[in-house]
């Protein structure tokens, strides 16, 4: 589980000074939607461009996020006159937005306290094995090949980045559960950003 979110916690921590940035100008929320496209456009752009050099898609997506991510620290410092703690009602307000994701995230984790609890059954629902299947594709074939056959890759691409860490050290036999638990982790972290971005 923590393998899985390793990669999307360091990408929130390397857009953390550009939210602080934009938010100065243009108000948290627009900075946090700002912030969150850009990391999009980063992923997309990775995993297709990553095929043709033969680099590895993840590497390259958090690569690009730490030296962006210092160079919003560097811009941050630079600016420190103009920065201001943030006005309580924008506190407030965000504090109010993430109650809906924390109970999910509250919830998932009640669930494994329970014993004999399925804690990943939830995600496995629906298309998720041909999710985890692309995901592996996008893994092993490192990016967006012209022969991937989801038209809509950016959700696949995503829950490659939570399978990637520690795939390589898992043995075959526990391969399948290294990509399960990935998966319902990423799913859990989705839902919760969401649930975030709602309000």
């Amino acid at each position: 589980m923590i393998a899985a979110l390793a990669p999307f916690a360091l990408l929130a921590l390397c857009g953390l000074p550009w939210v602080l940035l934009l938010s100065r100008r243009h108000g948290s929320t627009l900075g946090v939607l700002a912030v969150f496209a850009a990391v999009m456009v980063l992923v997309l752009g990775a995993f297709s461009v990553t095929p043709l050099v033969g680099a590895d898609p993840v590497i390259v997506v958090l690569a690009s996020a730490v030296v962006v991510g210092i160079v919003g620290v560097l811009a941050l410092r630079r600016g420190r006159s103009q920065s201001r703690r943030p006005a309580s009602s924008t506190l407030a307000r965000w504090v109010g937005a993430s109650l809906g994701g924390a109970a999910w995230l509250a919830t998932l984790a009640a669930a494994h306290l329970i014993p004999d609890a399925n804690r990943i059954s939830w995600a496995m629902s629906g298309d998720a094995a041909n999710n985890i299947h692309l995901a592996r594709i996008l893994t092993e074939s490192h990016g967006l090949t012209p022969d991937f056959y989801n038209s809509v890759p950016l959700a696949n691409e995503l829950q490659a980045i939570a399978v990637w860490l520690g795939r390589d050290t898992s043995d075959k036999s526990a391969l399948l559960e290294h990509d399960l638990v990935a998966f319902g982790t990423f799913w859990a972290l989705a839902i919760a950003a969401t649930a975030l971005l709602l309000g």
